[in-house]
């Protein structure tokens, strides 16, 4: 509970410092425009998690869903670099129906929360066809496993995320985007995780 109070107060302290830049930063801008604000949403989708055990391999394939809350920082980039740069930080909570049933071995796959940074070009954006606007997708990630069985136990675990994403609809205020990421999971308790995730999340701009 500690890390997620700890996660939601670092995006409101971004969001509050952001909103009180100078006035000459604070352009109203649609964010189809790439412009700066809080927008909040959801996702769903898949995961595929391996979990690899001193004797058991545990794939863990099922949906996952949840929500998110995010800063664009492109226009307060632009006080500070010309290099087109767009970019965003997010945080996000969710929750997964994936499980395995590994043998003497039974994973579930429970909650996970994290907090990632988005940048993106708008040299690239205007190269892209149908109008996607491409993006990277760098950050930490934090997931619960429950195991029985085998000596094993609950575990959380600690990861690196990385992955590519891109926005494919836009109307108005809202946003649709699809984003694959790939975590790297440190070992604990003898379990050792990757994951990779397919996500389709839709999100309103403010």
């Amino acid at each position: 509970m500690k890390n997620k109070l700890s996660l939601l107060a670092g995006t409101a302290a971004i969001a509050m410092f952001l909103f009180s830049a100078p006035a000459s930063a604070q352009t109203e801008t649609a964010h189809t425009d790439n412009g700066s604000g809080i927008y909040l949403g959801g996702y769903g989708g898949m995961g595929w998690t391996d979990a690899e055990t001193a004797g058991t391999d545990g794939n863990l394939n099922g949906a996952d869903y949840g929500v998110f809350a995010g800063v664009e920082l492109t226009n307060w980039l632009s006080q500070y670099e010309n290099w087109g740069m767009t970019a965003a930080i997010e945080g996000h909570y969710g929750w997964s129906s994936a499980d395995d049933d590994a043998g003497a071995v039974s994973f579930e796959k429970d909650t996970e929360w994290g907090v990632s940074f988005r940048p993106g070009f708008v040299a690239l954006n205007d190269a892209m066809p149908m109008g996607l606007k491409p993006y990277g997708i760098i950050g930490y990630r934090h997931l619960d496993i429950d195991a029985t069985g085998g000596g094993f136990g609950d575990e959380d675990f600690n990861g690196f995320e990385l992955g590519l994403g891109t926005e494919v609809m836009a109307f108005g205020d809202f946003g649709m985007r699809l984003d694959y990421t790939h975590v790297f999971y440190g070992s604990e308790g003898g379990i050792d995780p990757d994951e990779d995730n397919l996500r389709l999340g839709v999100a309103y701009h403010f």
